[in-house]
């Protein structure tokens, strides 16, 4: 990018390679199955989401924070290219980290929700997040130093957000009940419409 501005091809070329890699890695892995072949109806889901507080709890927890978390990473970009005039090489170079962040992120916060719980766990990434959005200020120049900046903020706010779903997929599952779960994880579904409604509020 920096020798050719504006040629993403290689770049959407990789990623579709890495997408094919992953379909291959998956594809034999053991499938658990699901008991019973039952069709849940939406108005099924919705009843859930009505008679248990703790799922709408848990809805409205990890919709605010998904919403906020979905439009930061794109607004982050928008300036960076566009008010303070970073090259589509450096922009690319400094997102990258994002992926970093997320491997780095997922054992660790896999291990401190099985001991310590999930609670702690939302605590800790929501407030780290917020931090990390104000952070984002501190970038005001194109240069390395800005580069390196805007790539330990993207790799924070990965690893944060990994953590965050892995709180929320524990909490998620200690919902749904063992022996028939389908109509609880379909109705946890509508967090992600609800986040990217919210998203998209964050944005006007």
């Amino acid at each position: 990018l920096a020798a050719s501005p504006g040629s993403f091809g290689p770049v959407f070329a990789a990623a579709w390679l890495c997408g094919l890699a992953r379909v291959a890695l998956v594809w034999r892995l053991p499938e658990r199955a699901g008991g019973t072949r039952e069709r849940i109806r939406a108005r099924r889901a919705l009843r859930e989401l009505i008679q248990h507080p703790d799922l709408r709890r848990y809805l409205l927890g990890v919709s605010l924070c998904g919403g906020a978390r979905r439009a930061l990473m794109p607004f982050a970009i928008v300036v960076m290219r566009r008010v303070i005039g970073m090259s589509e090489a450096q922009v690319l170079l400094a997102t990258l980290a994002s992926f970093v962040g997320g491997l780095i992120a997922l054992y660790v916060a896999g291990r401190a929700a099985d001991r310590v719980g999930s609670a702690p766990i939302f605590r800790a990434t929501g407030i780290g997040l917020a931090v990390l959005a104000l952070g984002f200020c501190l970038l005001r120049e194109p240069g390395p130093g800005s580069v390196a900046l805007a790539a330990g903020l993207f790799c924070g706010v990965s690893a944060l957000s990994a953590a965050f779903g892995v709180a929320d997929t524990n909490v998620l599952f200690s919902l749904a009940p063992s022996e028939s779960p389908t109509a609880v994880l379909t109705s946890a579904m509508l967090k992600v419409t609800d986040s990217t409604c919210e998203c998209l509020l964050y944005g006007r």
